[in-house]
């Protein structure tokens, strides 16, 4: 059977980690940069877009960004 205390310190690695993610989501320059271009971008035109536009919106924020 498996340890208690290390499941327990399993689960704290693991909710450690998706916190990062989860703010990293949040407050990075570059997800913040794509959620305005590529959000306002397809409330512009719809799912009419291409994936060759959109690859270049988020090559656009990482070049801005430098992310």
């Amino acid at each position: 059977m498996i340890d208690k205390a290390f499941i327990s310190k399993l689960l704290l690695i693991l909710s450690v980690a998706i916190s990062i993610i989860v703010v990293y989501m949040f407050i990075s320059p570059y997800q913040n940069c794509k959620r305005d271009m590529v959000g306002s971008f397809e409330d512009a035109y719809g799912e009419t877009s291409t994936w060759s536009e959109r690859s270049s919106l988020i090559k656009r924020c990482s070049d801005t960004t430098k992310w």
